[in-house]
């Protein structure tokens, strides 16, 4: 499955660049079984939510692909950053 970042989690990545390679270990066992993570829509449409170290990683399938829309820290809520998706 093919991996998509929405301009946010872009941003989101830049901070936890220095475990960019475990990020990338963690975004590969998602796009193998993404069903199997916990469904939010209450955050946004299609909305999942996996975890990864102290991040939190809220994502979508959409077709072919998966879309992480953010990556929050583990201590932020949520809500607050996932409004406009």
């Amino acid at each position: 499955m093919r991996i998509k970042f929405s301009a946010a989690a872009i941003v989101d990545f830049r901070d936890i660049a220095p475990a960019a390679p475990l990020f990338w270990q963690r975004l590969q066992s998602l796009s193998e079984d993404p069903l199997q993570f916990r469904k939010r829509n209450d955050l946004f449409p299609g909305c999942r939510i996996a975890s990864h170290r102290h991040e939190v990683i809220l994502f979508r399938i959409q077709q072919d692909q998966l879309e992480v829309v953010r990556i929050i820290h583990r201590n932020l809520t949520p809500h607050s950053h996932a409004k406009r998706y």
